[in-house]
């Protein structure tokens, strides 16, 4: 071997040899995605420690429990816009299953309409708003176009049945100074309860919340 070949094996193999430095480069992007990859396994690995440890995210496999419908102090709510109507506004005694899950101020062409919804005992929902809008504007204030079919008698109420294609029936009676407007996916066994309810405690006062 003459003195050009490890001069040309120093050059070109060695660590400081141009074949070295290529091999160098060609590794380092490799070690970048390695570093890169572990760094977010490690990441998402505490992350999911603090969410397990914080009770953020819980797994039902069957589904959600009844227990995990969302409550609404239903009470108090109706203590609030009692104070603020100029009309009765009243907490009608359902089932105990059912669970008071909605409290919200409706309107209908601009009367005010408290509104209180419930999760029933077979997961359904009905609602029932309390306002002193007429019929024909609480039934105009609706998105669809209802219809009237048929009516039904409830403690001496008579509440006329509002229908639209595709939409949950709307039932309106009339008690003089307020309309109630009970409504929801319940069915009529649901919807007379509620609405009965509802007039038992209209003329009971003891039924207000103190």
């Amino acid at each position: 071997m003459n003195v050009v070949t490890p001069l040309l094996l120093h050059v070109w193999g060695g660590r400081g040899g141009r074949l070295g430095k290529m091999a160098q480069k060609k590794t380092r992007p490799a070690s970048g995605f390695l570093s890169m990859f572990v760094l977010i396994i490690g990441m998402a690995v505490v992350t999911l420690i603090i969410v397990a440890t914080t009770g953020m995210v819980s797994f039902t496999p069957n589904g959600p429990e009844r227990g995990e419908v969302a409550r609404v102090d239903a009470a108090a709510y109706v203590r609030q816009e009692q104070a603020n109507m100029d009309f009765p506004v009243v907490l009608p005694e359902v089932p105990a299953e059912w669970i008071p899950n909605a409290a919200r101020r409706a309107s209908y062409d601009g009367e005010p309409a408290p509104t209180i919804g419930w999760v029933t005992d077979d997961d359904l929902y009905v609602q029932v708003s309390q306002t002193t809008a007429t019929a024909d504007d609480i039934v105009r204030s609706a998105e669809v176009i209802y219809q009237p079919a048929g009516t039904s008698d409830i403690e001496g109420v008579t509440f006329t049945h509002y229908e639209a294609e595709n939409e949950r029936p709307l039932w309106i009676g009339d008690t003089g100074d307020v309309r109630v407007a009970v409504t929801g996916s319940g069915g009529d066994e649901k919807l007379t309860t509620l609405a009965a309810a509802v007039i038992r405690a209209q003329s009971d006062p003891t039924s207000l919340p103190q």
